[in-house]
């Protein structure tokens, strides 16, 4: 099929798209949009890209067919809606939009302009969490009944004073649920199902000098009655992300993201006849080394993780080409990427009804409106 030409819009993290577009089949890239001048005409020069200084001067190129939106959380929603409204296909980085309000407005600006529509969670591709996905599916568990998911992250306060919009309520929309936890939020529903009712509870402990919270805790009832409880910090060195799943048959299934940054492993798998899974998983894990990033483990405080486990080499292809190619081969075919607006919605909506729950000391209904 006829490659996409494709522009990413902030270069944060949006140079992680920027290298996918530039790498994949199915794309081309043709600009880079960033505030800063410097760091838009290096990114540009080293793909042979446009360099443009806003969404306008992206949207008047008429080269550009998709449009990654990778810029602070505040701004997704305002140029995702320019970008649908312009004709263009639009993927976003994490969170969508601070609320579900400003998602449904999204979504609706790509129906209205019958463009594609995905959210980035590139999570979801790794194997050992696919895997967990497939086995949820076939029902190998029975059904979901219990579901646990723990996010510990260790923040210091120089990551808050590199970025200076991130600690802010106005800026970043929310601190360890918004920022770090919305992945493990996300791929937490993925395997559980639908959230219909949540009850939380967040605090600011051990990070005075940001305003959002650095701990959360919540409990969470699905659909289907089963139940899960979820807890997120950025206050500890010890650094994984664990999402446990127990079924109605006594199976349980698992997957780990540790440390921080490293791809994830199944470290809990007891469905008979496939018990084998975890000592392979680990055992892949510790060998490859592959990380989607790479943390920085010196300093006075480095994180903590008890396996054997280095960070030796980026997943190749990373992890954000292979959720931004499943997007363009949605937009080459016409179908549902894994992540459309409708997936990407569900993370928000359990995020704003913890913050929602903490402020009325009630427990919230979902869905949101």
């Amino acid at each position: 099929m006829r490659r996409l030409g494709a522009a990413v819009v902030g270069l944060g993290v949006g140079r992680s798209h920027a290298e996918a577009y530039a790498t994949l089949d199915e794309s081309r890239l043709v600009a880079v949009c960033d505030v800063d001048p410097a760091l838009r005409r290096t990114v540009a020069a080293q793909y042979e890209a446009k360099a443009y200084a806003s969404l306008d001067e992206v949207l008047a190129d008429p080269e550009v067919e998709v449009v990654s939106i990778a810029t602070p959380h505040p701004s997704h929603a305002p140029l995702a809606i320019q970008s649908a409204r312009a004709g263009r296909h639009v993927l976003v980085e994490k969170p969508m939009a601070l609320n579900v309000a400003a998602v449904d407005a999204i979504i609706e600006a790509a129906n209205e302009h019958r463009v594609t529509l995905g959210g980035i969670f590139q999570r979801r591709f790794w194997p050992a969490a696919l895997r967990a996905r497939q086995a949820i599916a076939e029902g190998k568990i029975g059904v979901p009944v219990l579901g646990q998911c723990n996010l510990s992250w260790w923040r210091l306060p120089a990551y808050y004073e590199r970025a200076p919009w991130r600690g802010r309520w106005d800026t970043e929309g929310g601190g360890v649920l918004t920022n770090q936890a919305i992945h493990a939020i996300d791929m937490f529903q993925w395997f559980m199902g639908e959230a219909v009712e949540v009850f939380g509870r967040w605090a600011n402990l051990t990070h005075p000098t940001i305003e959002v919270e650095d701990n959360a805790a919540a409990t969470i009832r699905f659909r289907s009655g089963a139940l899960g409880v979820l807890t997120a910090t950025t206050s500890s060195r010890w650094s994984h992300t664990q999402i446990t799943v127990h079924g109605s048959n006594g199976a349980s299934v698992g997957v780990i993201e540790e440390p921080e940054g490293a791809v994830g492993y199944n470290d809990v798998w007891t469905i008979p006849g496939e018990t084998d899974v975890v000592a392979q998983s680990l055992q892949e894990h510790v060998e490859r080394g592959e990380y989607i990033y790479r943390i920085q483990t010196g300093g006075d405080s480095p994180p903590y993780w008890p396996t054997d486990y280095q960070f030796q080499r980026p997943g190749v292809p990373s992890y954000h080409a292979r959720q931004i190619q499943d997007f363009l081969r949605a937009v080459q075919s016409g179908d549902e990427p894994m992540v459309n607006g409708e997936e990407a919605r569900k993370a928000v909506e359990i995020l704003s009804a913890i913050y929602e729950s903490a402020r009325t000391d009630q427990p919230i209904r979902l869905p949101l409106r």
